[in-house]
């Protein structure tokens, strides 16, 4: 238990990298907080792991810390998954996955209750955990949020066939299945003896699926934010993903072409600036990360002789 505990202590530093670099990326990236609210619930379900692997604390505190991380996993990981998918639902609702949290939270207060606590998991003489009817239940609603959210991604990847690197965004929805799967092989096993890898694959997958949703690595944590540079910039500058959809627009590109940022992101960058006149000229280049096209910035009046209106 000891090289299980290490690397699940590895997997919560790692998860909290992940955080840190996210929220280093542009504040107006879809789907950021989501993503960091999801490495947040990793953390809680690999210390709660690391608390019962290690002995360091009772079996009931390190369970509802353990649990705690489950039960918010599915919901932001389909919150996560609409935003990398460009789900209509997710741009204009982007709040949604907090509706999908609340059974959760409900299931999550039975465990402070000696009455009820026993119908989702209860200790049992010799100290073993006996799962409880509503914790199989909850665990289909989970399965089946993981599954939605694999299905959003796989059919955007299908829907933009021969658009850009589609068969990678394909196997990136399709990446989650792995934790569930091995959750579901966890449940079936030997839980007092066998170590759970789940929160291990999930936080592997959160690395593929933190490249669809927002540009540039995970080694990347800047001491001043994207969004703040963005801000201060003299010049105007758009941001849009690979499709052309805006993701992002500085206050001076706001002034320029007379378009508020609420209002002009998730529409593509020629109706944004269809209406702000003739004399405005857009120099257009791709924007790389990792060896691939991760969207484009757009200059608004670039002071060049390449520009393009």
């Amino acid at each position: 238990m000891l090289l299980y505990s290490i690397a699940l202590e590895f997997t919560m530093l790692f998860a909290f990298w992940l955080a840190l670099a996210v929220w280093q990326r542009d504040r107006s990236s879809p789907g950021r907080i989501t993503f960091i609210a999801l490495c947040l619930s990793a953390i809680c379900w690999c210390l709660g792991s690391i608390l019962h692997a290690r002995g360091l604390g009772s079996e009931w505190v390190a369970d509802r810390i353990r649990i705690l991380g489950m039960l918010g996993c599915g919901p932001l990981w389909l919150g996560v998954a609409g935003h990398a998918a460009r789900n209509e639902l997710a741009r204009r609702v982007p709040w949604f996955p907090l509706i999908l949290l609340a059974p959760c939270a409900g299931l999550y207060g039975l465990l402070y209750s000696d009455r009820w606590s026993g119908l989702f998991i209860a200790t049992v003489p010799g100290g073993a955990n006996q799962l409880g009817s509503l914790f199989w239940v909850f665990n289909v609603y989970i399965y089946a949020i993981v599954a939605t959210g694999c299905g959003l991604m796989i059919h955007s990847a299908l829907r933009n066939r021969g658009h850009g690197p589609w068969i990678r965004r394909l196997l990136v929805g399709c990446a989650p299945l792995a934790p569930m799967i091995g959750n579901v092989l966890f449940l079936m096993g030997d839980r007092g003896n066998d170590p759970e890898l789940t929160p291990i694959l999930l936080v592997i997958t959160m690395i593929a699926v933190r490249g669809e949703l927002i540009s540039g690595t995970f080694f990347q944590v800047l001491p001043v934010s994207q969004h703040d540079l963005m801000q201060q910039l003299p010049i105007g500058v758009m941001l849009t993903d690979t499709a052309g959809v805006v993701i992002g627009v500085n206050p001076a590109a706001e002034r320029r072409i007379g378009v508020i940022e609420a209002h002009a992101i998730g529409r593509n960058l020629e109706s944004v600036v269809a209406d702000s006149g003739p004399e405005v000229r857009l120099e257009i280049s791709p924007i790389l990360a990792g060896g691939r096209e991760a969207g484009q910035l757009v200059l608004i009046d670039p002071p060049s002789k390449n520009s393009r209106s």
